[in-house]
């Protein structure tokens, strides 16, 4: 029940990049209910309302950290109130720190050539064959013209148990495949002692590579054949798996486009928004971001990136909110603190607290701003091994070095 003397509820917990619903409902629709929301001080509404002729009154929009709500009724009458809050947009804070790639994953110039590609619908193929290159035909990289079969052959065995009705026929064939060149490994890697070891030397000097090319020949004509079916049963997979992918993406940024739409209950709450580029620090160029070989190692460092400019912003976040609600809290006292001595010696001792939360705001925020620093500067020189070893030489001091030196003075308090 709720009348002239009115109701007040809280809501804290609020994160600006959801969609925040409050609803109001009057038993009564004949007898209005008066409902304001406060965003800083009960003192102060920020919007003021009244349930319409059914008795309904209801706020969408986004509001940072805490809001009260005020119910006032002419007349006594029953309500019920309801808040809910939805999942947050997802900011992706990594992929924005980089430029120079194109939609077809194209190296930028300067880099090295991806070899054979990349993009999204290799995901899958990427992982995999990464993964499994250090599996049992590891050996078969000293061939000359099949460096990879063997790696190949790993991952569509495994690919092909998983998924048994696009390899009929496949696995049998896969199986002498393996068989054989089973042997021609333990023949080549296999014990000195054993009487049937033959090393590297002695097989060359037993048959040239020509006659090499002849005797296994129809095994890798079956390898290269297995290859292409197995890559046609399983490419509407992956094609399914990228759709699906892009599809997700398009979802993510459609919902945080929606969401960005909504009003915020007060301007303020703008400064709680996060900010993918950091206050325009300019983005980094990179050549292993397209690169499927390199591909693991950039992931690795990629998360870890990603992760990090999120506490950045977060921190930021906390910091920008706090200070603007002490500054708000400070020049409230001061417009209202009166001409009387003891008005003002009072509302004196009370500012005092407020400036000395301010700079313990100010130094809890320094004191992590710099671990924030220290674990940066740790991965972008993960960045810079894997950007060494697969695509811009020297990356770390011409893109990653600027880029961290942008990105904490961006962060870095007067």
């Amino acid at each position: 029940m709720v009348d002239e003397a009115g109701k007040r509820f809280y809501l804290d917990g609020l994160d600006v990049m959801s969609p925040l619903v409050i609803r109001l409902f009057a038993e009564d629709g004949s007898r209005p209910v008066d409902v304001t929301l406060h965003r800083f001080f009960w003192n102060d509404s920020d919007l003021s309302a009244r349930t319409n002729e059914t008795g309904d009154w209801a706020f969408l929009g986004r509001i940072h950290d805490e809001v009260g709500i005020e119910l006032r009724a002419p007349e006594p009458t029953r309500f019920y109130l309801l808040a809910w809050m939805g999942r947050p947009a997802e900011v992706s804070f990594g992929s924005s720190a980089f430029a120079g790639v194109g939609d077809e994953g194209a190296p930028i110039a300067g880099g090295r050539d991806p070899a054979r590609g990349g993009g999204l619908r290799r995901i899958g193929w990427i992982f995999a064959l990464v993964a499994l290159s250090i599996g049992a035909w590891a050996a078969l990289g000293r061939l000359r013209r099949y460096r990879s079969a063997g790696a190949a052959i790993s991952l569509l065995a495994i690919g092909l148990a998983a998924t048994p009705a696009a390899g009929q026929g496949i696995e049998n064939r896969l199986e002498a495949v393996e068989n054989g060149l089973a042997r021609l490994q333990e023949l080549t890697e296999g014990d000195a002692e054993h009487e049937d070891y033959v090393s590297p030397e002695e097989l060359a000097d037993y048959m040239t590579w020509d006659q090499f090319d002849e005797e296994l020949g129809p095994v890798f004509a079956t390898i290269d054949r297995v290859l292409g079916q197995a890559r046609a049963a399983f490419q509407g997979l992956f094609d399914a798996m990228a759709e699906q992918a892009l599809d997700s993406a398009s979802e993510i940024a459609s919902l945080r486009a929606a969401v960005e739409a909504l009003q915020l209950l007060h301007e303020a709450d703008r400064e709680a928004v996060p900010d993918p580029t950091h206050g325009g620090v300019p983005p980094m160029a990179s050549s292993c971001y397209a690169n499927p070989e390199c591909a693991v190692c950039f992931e690795r460092a990629h998360a870890a990136l990603n992760e990090q400019l999120g506490y950045y912003s977060q921190l930021g976040v906390i910091y920008r909110t706090a200070d603007a609600y002490l500054v708000a809290m400070t020049g409230y006292g001061d417009a209202r603190s009166g001409w009387n001595q003891l008005e003002q010696a009072a509302w004196y001792s009370e500012k005092q607290k407020i400036v000395a939360s301010h700079e313990r705001l100010k130094t809890a925020y320094r004191n992590k701003l710099e671990e924030y620093n220290r674990r940066l500067k740790a991965i972008l020189d993960d960045y810079g091994d894997c950007e060494d070893e697969y695509g811009l030489d020297d990356w770390y001091s011409r893109y990653g070095w600027p880029f961290y030196q942008s990105l904490t003075a961006s962060y870095r308090l007067p």
